[in-house]
């Protein structure tokens, strides 16, 4: 917590201005925010995209340090750090590298540099650390600070674990390191025996003579030292060449790689999964912009990764889905933060197929979206399968027309809007007259070939949002919705009665039948699916005993006995 003078008012946190040079705008957004978090020091941060204007900003405006990226679309690898030293060599510089690149950050310790840091690692506090270090070291080289107490304390107060050392041996052990390291509290003078293994002991020992010596600037001992818990310890120790006042040190600065080992070893592992998964994986940016798909992602959809990196998943669309469809996605995965579903999409070859896709938005520390994710897989075979299972139950196998099961949910569905909405319902019951001798005297075939031409004639006589269902044998049932009036019902059997007015020709064959018609309208006849099955039912078997051929309608009134309505008979 800052403390307050005596006259009340804050002191002022002390700016540190930074020059950040990064081409890559995510990057650069991950070091500045993780800046703006740090509380015990404040950063003023400039962003330049390529070397030439960072050298510009350098020669024209004071800076306190400079975050250097080495690929940059004006200049590359060490050449950038010769020239920008050369441009301005008092500016202390820390090298940006990517996950794989330590040698090119011990290669640029080699070149001036203050230090290196590895992109996407550590926080804010890591990174201002390593800032105040490398200014203070820049500091220190150019002689501001020469006094050895104050060299001690930087030393001391540096989160990375550093020994000093000079020709008489070991002579500053800060508190990191005897944290990191169990031995390194008693050591001292020129043996490094309890320090490092012993197969290292001598290869330390060189490394750090030829520095103190002037032979090497810097130099790399990646080994294993005895850590605080008893267990051995992956490092890397940096030893670098310090130019103090009272000589030529070595500073050895002890890099713990367990934590960047298990990082590598995840980040393998979590590349072999994406890479050898059965699955599809596609990974995009939080503007839906494609950065990285596996090889299954290639297999199902045929585009390869450089084909579609840089596009949007809208160049899978198929022109299948409403826009409202792409709405109602959207919406679930911002407030869900994932959508899962079947959705149809084209291949490069323009075959539309099915997937099975999950989608999840990835967010990053201040809780915004920066990536999503999707995972998919061609399920169009299992939806075929799955589609033809669904139409043998609830279809007829011969018609293809509904079967009652479907016909009594759809009728049951019906009758609650209508409840609702207090709209008009009628259930027509249909016997065909005469089918039976028509099967018995021409055979099965042509019966089965007559049954799916009535299931035809019905169909054009209805709307399409009305349901056409067999129930069995020579049996159908019209499910008509939305009935205004019942003269429109009437006319509707009118028009199927006229439908069988004529002979139907089959194969060669001609044939004369005709059909019965119950009618049963909600809520008259009915308020409930078994109460208008069952009259339409009894309708239709009143307008048989009329003489067939006809349609009657049943009307539940206040009599005792059912009333049958009017009936009319069309002659065939």
């Amino acid at each position: 917590m800052a403390e307050f003078r005596r006259d009340g008012v804050m002191p002022e946190i002390a700016v540190t201005r930074v020059l950040l040079v990064e081409d890559d705008p995510g990057d650069a957004y991950l070091v500045v925010t993780s800046l703006r978090k740090v509380q015990f020091d404040r950063f003023d941060t400039t962003i330049s995209d390529c070397l030439s204007l960072a050298i510009g900003c350098a020669r024209s405006l004071p800076f306190d340090v400079v975050l250097l990226d080495l690929s940059l679309p004006d200049s590359r690898g060490m050449q950038t750090i010769r020239a920008f030293r050369q441009a301005a060599p008092d500016l202390p510089v820390i090298v940006l590298t990517g996950l794989e690149d330590r040698d090119v950050g011990l290669q640029a310790l080699k070149e001036g540099c203050q230090d290196y840091l590895v992109k996407g690692r550590g926080d804010g506090e890591t990174i201002a650390r390593a800032i105040l270090h490398s200014i203070a070291r820049k500091q220190l080289e150019n002689g501001l600070f020469r006094a050895k107490e104050e060299y001690r304390l930087l030393v001391e107060t540096s989160p990375s674990a550093i020994l000093v050392c000079t020709e008489d041996g070991v002579q500053l052990v800060n508190e990191a390191a005897r944290q990191l390291c169990s031995t390194a509290a008693g050591l001292r003078g020129p043996k490094f025996a309890s320090l490092v293994v012993s197969h290292d002991v001598s290869r330390l020992e060189t490394l750090i003579r030829d520095v103190l010596r002037g032979m090497k600037r810097l130099g790399v001992v990646e080994t294993q030292l005895h850590g605080g818990d008893g267990r051995m310890v992956e490092v890397e120790i940096v030893v670098l060449a310090v130019n103090h006042d009272s000589g030529p040190v070595a500073e050895l600065i002890i890099h713990d790689l367990t934590a960047r080992r298990e990082a590598d070893h995840y980040r393998t592992l979590a590349s072999s999964v994406f890479d050898g998964s059965a699955e599809a994986m596609i990974v995009t940016d939080a503007r839906t912009r494609v950065r990285l798909v596996n090889a299954a992602f290639t297999e199902i959809t045929g585009y390869r990764s450089d084909e579609i990196i840089g596009q949007t998943p809208h160049l899978l669309a198929s022109g299948k889905h409403s826009p409202e469809f792409y709405e109602n996605m959207w919406n679930s995965l911002l407030t869900n933060g994932h959508w899962r579903g079947d959705i149809w999409n084209r291949r490069k070859n323009g075959e539309v197929y099915v997937q099975r896709l999950t989608i999840s938005a990835i967010r990053g520390h201040e809780g915004t979206i920066e990536n999503f994710v999707g995972v998919f897989s061609d399920v169009t075979e299992k939806r075929q399968e799955e589609d033809f299972v669904r139409q043998r139950a609830f279809h007829d196998a011969l018609t293809g027309l509904p079967n009652r099961a479907l016909m009594e949910d759809r009728l049951e569905r019906a009758v609650t809007q209508a409840f609702r909405r207090e709209g008009g319902l009628a259930v027509l019951f249909l016997d065909l007259d005469g089918f039976k001798p028509v099967n018995d005297r021409h055979g099965h075939r042509l019966g089965d070939e007559l049954l799916r031409h009535v299931a035809g004639l019905l169909k054009r006589c209805v709307r399409e949002s009305d349901t056409v269902a067999r129930i069995g044998g020579d049996e159908f049932i019209l499910l008509l919705t939305d009935i205004a009036d019942c003269a429109r019902v009437e006319r509707i059997a009118c028009s199927i009665l006229q439908s069988f007015n004529q002979p139907i020709s089959l194969d060669g064959i001609t044939v004369s039948i005709g059909i019965s018609i119950g009618i049963a309208v909600f809520p008259e006849a009915g308020t409930d699916p078994a109460s208008l099955l069952a009259n339409a039912d009894k309708a239709m078997y009143a307008a048989k005993r009329q003489g067939k051929g006809v349609y009657c309608s049943f009307s539940k009134m206040d009599q005792p006995q059912p009333e049958w309505g009017r009936w009319e008979k069309l002659g065939v």
